[in-house]
């Protein structure tokens, strides 16, 4: 099973318009990159290379969903004004 979710492997149909937001918003690359942080420290602790309270883990997987959910949103709204 593969724990790490990398956001420009989940939305490679917008690779560019992706990369281009993070490029250009600051908003958005601060989540991007916040997401980035939260999956691998999820995924450290999945694995087994580092300790943390359940609790802790499962704080940080909504947190992960919720700025999933707000990128998603975010390259959607961007790809419909492209079209």
């Amino acid at each position: 099973m593969d724990l790490h979710h990398p956001l420009l492997i989940e939305l490679a149909e917008h690779r560019d318009l992706v990369l281009r937001l993070k490029d250009h918003r600051e908003d958005f690359r601060h989540r991007f990159d916040e997401y980035h942080v939260i999956d691998r420290r999820i995924c450290r602790v999945e694995r087994g290379f580092e300790k943390a309270p359940i609790e802790e883990i499962e704080q940080l997987k909504k947190r992960r969903l919720w700025l999933k959910d707000q990128i998603f949103s975010e390259v959607r709204a961007a790809a419909e004004q492209r079209a």
